[in-house]
């Protein structure tokens, strides 16, 4: 279940694991703005009632900067007794300490992007990564000695106000993952790609959206308003059109169906709107220096999106490159199936959240020792 600033989606999708298969079955969207009264809960839950017994499914809840806040970061913890090996209850106690340390550390600044008080800032889930003694990764560290214990944890932060509303439409279908959007399709890039650093830069409607990977820590960046309105406004604006006429013009431009000299003047003004968004992109990447800036998007992009003259407007050498999700699929290995008329392109949010639930550890002992103390803190 996808939820955006600008619509729900709730998605079916056939998982086998074993085969590293997944189908993309069924979908249906409702449109909402989340800034204008929130999105309709009884929409959603009609279109839920469609799916016939929620308690049949896993539910993945992939969610909006404005509605949760996920960090994959580690916490390091020293030891004072770095002699003596690691045993159940130092583990136990280490995983404790490095819950809240996360959760202390990252809590305002969830805040401040959720737009709620500290006091409305709830845990929603938590999962270890992996765990590193003195540096090295270790499956299981008990029985080795180490001065300092490193635990990669995986937060999941949302607000109250958001915690009610997802009680009342699963009230009984606890979601075996929830996570916000954008970190969870940075979290895949990483997997299938694995560059040092990279941005993740996400073209919603409504707005847009930057995220960090630095190989460690995933964390979103920056959201800010720009999308191709601000394009087709441009259009409209400069020949006297009706926002349809222009939506028109831009879709000619992007295949190259009118003269030279109109698809010339088209990209002119369609140049220096893209302008606009490569100076949010500079102010990310001169800050973090990534090797590669990813770019998704929820329309057709211009050519020059990915050529030298628009990766000249960005400070910094990344490279910039699309997403493809075909590309990503193949190098983890699955194989990816959809109904008829049904894009799968489309739906990589769906699916890197389901990856991700595949990826993450589920049921190890370390995991439910962090559901354990965690359960206070979780809504």
């Amino acid at each position: 279940m996808e939820i955006s600033s600008r619509f729900v989606r709730i998605s079916f999708i056939k998982a086998n694991f074993d085969k590293k298969r997944l189908e993309i079955v069924n979908a249906t969207i409702i449109d909402h703005d989340a800034e204008v009264g929130g999105f309709d809960v009884e929409a959603v839950r009609r279109a839920l009632r469609r799916f016939g017994k929620l308690s049949r499914y896993k539910i993945i809840l992939s969610l909006d900067p404005v509605f949760s806040t996920t960090v994959h970061a580690a916490v390091v913890l020293m030891r004072d007794n770095g002699k003596e090996p690691v045993d159940d209850a130092d583990l136990d106690n280490r995983i404790a300490q490095g819950i809240w340390k996360l959760y202390d550390r990252e809590r305002a600044g969830a805040a401040s992007k959720m737009k709620v008080s500290d006091l409305d800032v709830l845990l929603a889930d938590v999962k270890v990564k992996c765990i590193k003694l003195d540096g090295h990764r270790v499956v299981n560290p008990i029985g080795f000695k180490a001065k300092a214990i490193e635990i990669q944890f995986t937060q999941t932060f949302h607000s109250r106000p958001f915690a009610d509303v997802a009680q009342e439409l699963l009230p009984n279908n606890q979601p075996v993952l929830i996570g916000e959007g954008g970190v969870l399709e940075s979290d895949i890039i990483a997997r299938a790609d694995a560059p040092d650093s990279f941005l993740f830069l996400n073209l919603m409607p409504g707005k847009s959206s930057v995220f960090f990977s630095n190989g460690t820590d995933i964390a979103h960046i920056d959201s800010f308003r720009w999308t191709k309105e601000d394009v087709i406004q441009a259009l409209a604006e400069f020949f006297a059109v009706d926002r349809e006429t222009a939506e028109k013009m831009f879709g000619i431009y992007l295949i190259r169906q009118a003269s030279p000299a109109v698809i010339k003047k088209i990209e002119s003004l369609v140049y220096e709107e893209f302008k606009k968004l490569a100076k949010h992109i500079s102010s990310a990447a001169s800050r973090l220096n990534p090797e590669v800036i990813y770019v998704r998007s929820f329309f057709d992009l211009p050519e020059f999106i990915f050529g030298n003259k628009f990766r000249s407007e960005i400070s910094g050498r990344a490279k910039i490159l699309p997403v493809s999700w075909l590309a990503l699929s193949e190098k983890l290995g699955f194989i990816i199936k959809s109904k008829r008329g049904l894009d799968q392109e489309s739906f990589f949010s769906p699916l890197a959240a389901i990856l991700s639930f595949y990826f993450l550890p589920q049921d190890d002992k370390i995991n439910k020792i962090a559901k354990r103390h965690a359960r206070w803190l979780i809504s």
